[in-house]
């Protein structure tokens, strides 16, 4: 009896949908992407219960005739590739010819388009891979894609997604990443009958992140440089500016949105250079090179990317950016590869970033020394009702203290944001304000909007005081009293982002505990920060009355403790 067999083609379908469609924001890339290959002058999404049930793009691109239309639905069709040696060139953003056959095995699925030479259009309603509906119909030029219920006929999918406000802001993030790369093409995003995002086509890729950010792009340092047959520009925060988390740092290749980890620590070693500030500054950088010079076929997702000689590659986006941020526009300084890739310079040589540590420290650092055996292991205790006495700093970051029987170690920054969750979940009711003297207004990204919408109540019961101002920005009148000292306009888009920075387990669930716990994060004290005794004074005191003593608001201790008999035993008196 064979045991081999051919999988049903709808199985192989939702199979590929596991890797191409990981959320509705895979979705959005995908159908937008298609768009832009068609030569789209205007996208349109519309999103409804942050994609979850409903997904609408709308271009006015070539469209589709009718066979055409038809076989788009089957796997790895595409108008994009025709031999292998293409895949050596690819300049589309879309080639694989997996997306809608994926997006349609696990949704209710209609496609309408019409080529700008036809009467009338044609119409494909699939739902959960199979056919329903195939006809003629009404409709201008271009193609409309409506994909609802998505992950409904795959329920298990369905619950991994996150919260909706997480979801709609991931689908702007991509919306507005696809704009900066496509500026000559109008995007607009709408979200609970709100727009989210509307970017008129403009000429250059700065007018495009100036309708994104606005005033930013204003302060931002401008960098445009090109060596042989690399090119990159790019908006840099100026390196005093505050840091953040990693979605900040917007980085694109050849008009694709990427991750990639090569360009990535190019970009955070050329900004570790110029300041010691920790966290992910804003970027936007823009790196294009020749096709053949990159292989995007990485990846189901095509958010991956390889780069034929990544040394090259690293060192003029590291050197172009490192002199940018330190006021030297000229060239950057490259190298010619053990690859044999070359390109002209400055004479002397750049400085070829180094790691912290060597592979031996990393090895010791990771699998310790024997010895570590003997040494005292700090462990977690139950705090007794005297604080202990702050006697000093360790490396600015960490307060030693003691009592009669115990040498406390204390985190500075876990214990000040303990301190500041409980004072902001505890007053958030009273909502206890300062009324600034000035309001300031908050400009905020597409993405940043999204989760406003959602997160606007519980940020205003905590004592802010924030109102929409314009189409698509705010004003800030008040902020907690508990807050008052902060830098408002940072703390406020912060608390807005997905990511903490100091912080990134994510036992906070319920909303106002999370929003509380992210405002604590950003508030609280650093690491790195010197602190006067009365300071360090009143942090203990303050940590030792708390209700929750022993973990920051996300589950990370706060203290770690060394008693008096593993001192003495280590010691050899007793």
């Amino acid at each position: 009896m064979a045991r081999i067999r051919l999988m049903p083609e709808a199985l192989a379908n939702q199979i590929a949908a596991g890797e191409v469609v990981e959320r509705p924001a895979s979705v959005v890339k995908e159908l937008a992407e298609n768009s832009v290959d068609a030569g789209a002058r205007s996208v349109f999404i519309l999103i409804d219960k942050s994609g979850k049930e409903r997904i609408r793009v709308s271009d006015d691109g070539i469209g589709m005739s009718p066979g055409d239309a038809k076989l788009a639905l089957e796997r790895h069709a595409t108008s994009k590739l025709s031999s292998v040696e293409d895949l050596a060139t690819i300049g589309s953003l879309g080639f694989r010819g997996e997306a809608l056959p994926s997006i349609a095995s696990v949704s209710h699925f209609t496609l309408r388009t019409r080529e700008a030479s036809s009467d009338e259009g044609h119409e494909i309603v699939i739902d959960g891979g199979r056919l329903v509906k195939e006809g003629a119909a009404g409709l201008p030029p271009g193609t409309i894609i409506d994909v609802r219920h998505l992950f409904a006929n795959v329920p298990a999918r369905r619950k991994f997604l996150r919260a909706d406000v997480t979801e709609a802001s991931h689908i702007a993030s991509i919306a507005s990443n696809l704009a900066v790369c496509y500026p000559d093409i109008h995007f607009r995003l709408e979200h609970k009958n709100r727009t989210v995002l509307d970017t008129p086509r403009v000429s250059s890729p700065r007018e495009r992140i100036y309708q994104i950010e606005k005033t930013w792009v204003e302060t931002a340092i401008e960098l445009d440089d090109y060596v042989g047959g690399l090119s990159i520009r790019a908006w840099l925060a100026p390196p005093a500016e505050s840091r953040g988390a990693s979605s900040r740092l917007h980085v694109y290749v050849n008009q694709r949105p990427v991750k990639d980890r090569v360009l990535t620590h190019a970009v955070m070693e050329a900004y570790r250079q110029a300041s010691s500030k920790p966290g992910t500054p804003r970027a936007y950088v823009l790196l294009e090179l020749p096709p053949d010079a990159v292989d995007v076929n990485v990846h189901p997702a095509k958010s991956e990317v390889r780069f034929v000689d990544q040394k090259l590659v690293h060192h003029f986006v590291f050197s172009a950016v490192r002199n940018a941020l330190q006021g030297d526009r000229r060239s950057g300084q490259v190298f010619v590869s053990s690859g044999g890739a070359s390109s002209g310079g400055s004479s002397s040589a750049a400085r070829e970033p180094q790691p912290s540590l060597s592979g031996t420290e990393m090895a010791a650092s990771l699998f310790g020394d024997p010895a570590e055996a003997s040494r005292p292991t700090p462990t977690f205790t139950e705090f007794a009702n005297v604080a202990p006495t702050p006697v000093g700093q360790f490396r600015e970051s960490y307060i030693l203290a003691a009592d009669d029987d115990e040498l406390w170690l204390i985190d500075q920054h876990a214990a000040h944001e303990r301190i500041l969750y409980e004072d902001l979940v505890d007053r958030g009711d009273s909502g206890e304000q300062q009324l600034l003297l000035t309001p300031l207004p908050l400009e905020l990204t597409p993405s940043e909007r999204v989760t406003m919408e959602e997160e606007l109540s519980q940020l205003c019961g905590f004592g802010y005081d924030i109102e929409a101002f314009g189409a698509d920005g705010y004003v800030v009148r008040s902020v907690p009293a508990s807050l008052s000292g902060h830098d408002t306009l940072r703390l406020v888009r912060a608390a807005l982002g997905e990511e903490e920075r100091e912080c990134r387990s994510s036992s906070v669930i319920e909303a106002k505990s999370r929003i509380a716990a992210r405002l604590a994060c950003h508030a609280a004290i650093k690491v790195n920060f010197p602190l006067a005794m009365e300071k360090m004074q009143y942090l203990v005191k303050t940590l030792w009355n708390a209700k929750q003593p022993t973990v920051c608001p996300h589950g990370r201790p706060t203290t770690l403790r060394i008693g008096m008999e593993q001192i003495e035993r280590n010691f050899g008196r007793i």
